[in-house]
């Protein structure tokens, strides 16, 4: 039997036996659908493509992992929606970041000690949100990087504010867990600001 003609739980079942045919045709059946969903909501053909690239990697990188449990379109179509939310909040971030160092720029006083400080506190800064559980990192990023209000992620995310509420507190949990004293009081002078 050819692998156009195998349904998708028989072909999740190779997939998470390695078979690169499965995934191809995965890949295949479903990447110009997800594609059409991203793009309908970034407007931007690049960055639509990237994100759906970016699910399809996940999935062979997790392969043996994945568990489908309503049917694989649906569980696409959520991928490919926390993608974009990433990619929006990615976007949200960058901009800010712009308007940031357009006012405030470098000053010349600024030490090359100091510089590397900072850069430290943001790459330890990232790491601990990395390692946050997906739905908690998703609703830290999106309400501190993306600027939403806890509404506003509950709504586009589908859960309770109460659960939005519980996520973000873990996440503060964890970030001030992971800083020294010195950094606890810099990183929460920051996130509030």
């Amino acid at each position: 039997m050819r692998m156009k003609e195998l349904g998708d739980s028989v072909l999740l079942d190779k997939l998470k036996q390695n078979d690169e045919a499965a995934f191809t045709e995965l890949y295949n059946r479903y990447w110009d659908k997800m594609y059409v969903i991203a793009a309908n909501r970034l407007n931007n053909a690049a960055e639509a493509e990237e994100a759906v690239q970016e699910v399809f990697y996940n999935i062979w990188k997790r392969r043996a992992d994945i568990s489908v449990t309503l049917s694989l379109p649906a569980y696409l179509a959520t991928a490919v929606k926390y993608e974009v939310l990433n990619t929006l909040a990615r976007q949200k971030r960058f901009l800010r970041y712009e308007k940031y160092t357009v006012y405030t720029g470098p000053t010349a006083d600024e030490s090359a000690g100091e510089q590397l400080q900072v850069a430290d506190m943001q790459r330890q800064l990232q790491q601990t949100i990395k390692a946050l559980p997906e739905q908690c990192r998703l609703v830290y990023r999106l309400s501190r990087e993306g600027g939403y209000s806890r509404k506003e992620i509950a709504s586009t995310l589908d859960i309770s504010e109460k659960t939005v509420a519980n996520h973000l507190t873990r996440a503060l949990k964890s970030l001030r867990g992971s800083f020294t004293e010195l950094f606890r009081i810099i990183i929460i002078f920051l996130l509030t600001r």
